[in-house]
């Protein structure tokens, strides 16, 4: 049984977009993209391109009533050959030619590998890939987030000269990590080095590099099929470190990293490490402290917009001793437990779906007047309550482990001192319904 009751009908709050697929596409360093699909399918990746300023790496080939009926397989190529050639007369001869179908090509029934065969044939300087993006796959094992990462990753299983080093491949995670996050530390204690990231690749001979790496560290599931192919085309092992919010849980994570580094090098896991966890987690708790005193039982809200999880955010804050009153999700197909037990911890928790259509009526009626306080970690909650204090907290960005939750508290702190322009925060994210 799913929280969300709303299958058809959904609300989406303002707050919304930042990384689309067409966006994550183009972390290929050097690669351009021709978006096919119909006109209506394209406006909210040419909004984001325009927002995120990758309007330039970006062209459209809108298919028809001819088109679909047909199939496009010859009219997709002379579109390619027609761009590539525009694009030199630019100056601009991409690496990678990323060709992007949507769901319409699910009826279509494009043999998109054959496509993308015949194209390198014609120009054999250019890699042609295809990404696919059907948003009702979005609950399947191939969903849209799984099958872009798989198309990205596969792109390396070609590429490379069969050397390998000690580097670390980091997938999954969107945004690179910030330097101050220990993983990078850690990642040095175990003899790996260096850590790559596609984001940190601004050449594609740098994103060949990520070839050399020994092993992947994946951040979220979707991207664990894409690292399962680079440990058959690369040799690289995929070890999961799946984000979490809980401390014990974080811990656990990286020793299990270590125990497998360790094997990985041949080197055994040193004592430094063991202290490395062990002053993260003591400098975390003295800020948990000062936080909680700095807030002084202020009500505090969470979406799943600012976190991947909103509930285990939500039971660390409480964990902190930290008033949370309401948490703000869209798809939570397994957190019926998590939920009980935190509404026992606090009788007036309130779990609001963000995806409610009836959500526009209730925040009109809304009375917030004995809530002037309320601090929202996420802009689609602050949205909904009408809250004046809001964290600026978006998909975690450059954020995990130890470093990563004391995030979450300096970033709460910083809310409660000063009221938040929401119009700004979701400009500045790129955000685009």
């Amino acid at each position: 049984m799913k929280l969300c009751k709303y299958e058809q009908l959904r609300y989406i709050c303002p707050g919304n977009g930042g990384w689309g697929m067409v966006r994550i596409a183009m972390m290929i360093p050097e690669s351009y993209e021709l978006f096919i699909s119909p006109a209506a399918c394209g406006r909210h990746g040419a909004l984001g391109a325009v927002q995120h300023g990758i309007k330039d790496r970006l062209s459209y080939y809108f298919v028809d009533e001819k088109d679909i009926i047909e199939g496009y397989d010859a009219a997709v190529m002379d579109a390619a050959g027609k761009l590539l050639a525009c694009l030199e007369t630019r100056g601009k001869k991409p690496r990678v030619l990323i060709l992007f179908v949507t769901c319409i090509d699910d009826l279509i029934g494009t043999d998109n590998d054959a496509v993308a065969w015949e194209l390198e044939r014609r120009y054999p300087d250019t890699y042609f890939i295809f990404c696919h993006m059907n948003p009702i796959t979005d609950d399947r094992p191939d969903s849209p987030m799984v099958s872009i990462h798989k198309s990205i990753y596969q792109l390396l299983g070609r590429l490379g000269d069969d050397t390998e080093d000690n580097g670390v491949n980091c997938i999954g995670n969107l945004a690179q990590f910030h330097p101050s996050c220990e993983f990078y530390q850690i990642a040095a204690l175990l003899g790996l080095a260096p850590v790559r990231h596609i984001h940190a690749c601004e050449t594609f001979t740098a994103f060949e590099e990520m070839t050399k790496s020994c092993c992947s560290a994946v951040f979220f599931s979707t991207a664990m099929p894409a690292a399962r192919l680079l440990e058959t085309s690369c040799g690289q092992s995929a070890i999961p470190m799946y984000y979490s919010y809980d401390p014990d849980t974080i811990q656990e994570t990286y020793c299990r990293f270590a125990e497998k580094t360790a094997e990985l090098t041949g080197m055994p896991v040193p004592d430094t490490f063991y202290e490395l966890i062990k002053s993260c987690r003591s400098r975390l708790k003295k800020k948990a402290e000062q936080v909680r005193q700095r807030l002084c039982g202020r009500p505090v809200g969470v979406d799943d917009f600012a976190c991947a999880s909103p509930f285990e955010v939500a039971k660390f804050l409480m964990d902190c001793g930290i008033f949370v009153k309401y948490i703000g999700y869209r798809e939570a197909p397994s957190e019926e437990a998590c939920v009980e037990e935190l509404k026992e911890r606090e009788p007036e928790l309130e779990i609001i779906s963000l995806l409610d259509y009836h959500l526009p009526g209730m925040t009109g009626r809304r009375e917030l007047s004995a809530e002037a306080d309320l601090i929202c970690i996420g802009v689609d909650l602050a949205y909904v309550l009408r809250a004046r204090y809001v964290a600026d907290l978006f998909f975690d960005e450059g954020n995990y482990g130890f470093y990563g939750l004391e995030v979450v508290l300096d970033r709460l702190a910083a809310a409660a001192e000063q009221e938040a322009d929401l119009q700004e925060l979701i400009e500045k994210h790129g955000l685009v319904v």
